[in-house]
């Protein structure tokens, strides 16, 4: 049976192998791939009855599952999560983190090479060489009254270019001119569009974010279109102080739920477990006490 690509839900299995996946037992590394299919966007993998439950979540025997939990443990990949199941820490970056510019740009330049290159392929045409040498002469031109003959153009060259059949005249050149002033208008007012739909305070809810980040991890945090939009959607149901003052409780290191990092998507996903967090035990929800 053919797989649906488009809607088919998937997860980022990385090809790259580090020091920490060598040292992993085969049998370890077959638990893991089966348990990436069944974590939740959370990253979490939901069962009460610990190793029993998962070997029947990812149809592998109980003894196998009981001798590799250990290993995955130790490496700090999987977490247990007592009465609740188990957790991946670091899931929702690996799944959730965009392309690099860079990578993204590198993918565009290789494709207009490789555009180009078949272009030129297609258009290109044998260009014979002069029979006879020309010899340039110092001697003055003496203007003439009698009408130039017409130019014929190489055919070879005009005809063949995919898509053209005569050289662009003054009228063509103008037209396609104002095509490109018109699309570049276009995305100007889409940009203008945007900037005008961000929230007056996000510049320094994204400031405060990305100083706490920074110290956190030692990078700089993500800020693609998508994190941008969750920002301004925060910002329209919290005050700017009220985010920052979650922010700080996040990144203290007081909660060990949900696994870091914590980047703007998981902040906007447990917003309300910033708060819930900080009060006494028997105040918090039930479901915030279980975790």
């Amino acid at each position: 049976m053919a797989l649906d690509w488009a809607n088919e839900p998937y997860v980022r299995l990385y090809k790259k192998e580090t020091a920490d996946d060598l040292l992993l037992s085969f049998e370890a590394r077959a638990v893991w791939h089966e348990m990436l299919k069944k974590f939740d966007r959370s990253g979490l993998i939901e069962t009460r009855r610990g190793a029993v439950g998962l070997a029947a979540l990812i149809r592998a025997p109980l003894e196998l599952v009981e001798r590799v939990l250990p290993e995955l443990y130790e490496d700090g990949r999987v977490v247990p999560i007592a009465d609740r199941g188990f957790a991946s820490r670091n899931y929702i970056v690996a799944n959730e983190t965009p392309r690099s510019n860079k990578a993204r740009q590198e993918e565009h330049r290789v494709r207009r090479q490789q555009d180009a290159l078949s272009a030129q392929e297609s258009t290109s045409a044998p260009v014979s060489e002069p029979s006879h040498d020309v010899t340039q002469s110092n001697a003055p031109v003496t203007p003439s009254n009698a009408t130039s003959r017409s130019v014929t153009h190489n055919r070879s060259y005009t005809d063949q270019r995919e898509g053209a059949s005569a050289p662009l005249d003054s009228d063509g050149l103008t037209d396609l001119k104002t095509k490109v002033d018109n699309a570049t208008g276009d995305i100007g007012k889409q940009r203008n569009k945007r900037a005008a739909k961000a929230h007056p305070d996000r510049q320094r809810v994204m400031d405060a974010f990305h100083q706490r980040f920074l110290s956190a991890y030692g990078k700089k945090p993500s800020w693609e279109g998508k994190e941008r939009g969750l920002l301004d959607s925060l910002l329209r149901r919290q005050p700017a102080d009220e985010l920052i003052e979650r922010m700080d409780f996040m990144f203290s290191g007081k909660v060990d739920w949900p696994p870091g990092p914590y980047t703007i998507d998981v902040f906007s996903t447990h917003l309300d477990r910033w708060v819930t967090a900080q009060l006494p035990l028997s105040q918090q929800p039930r479901k915030i006490q279980e975790l």
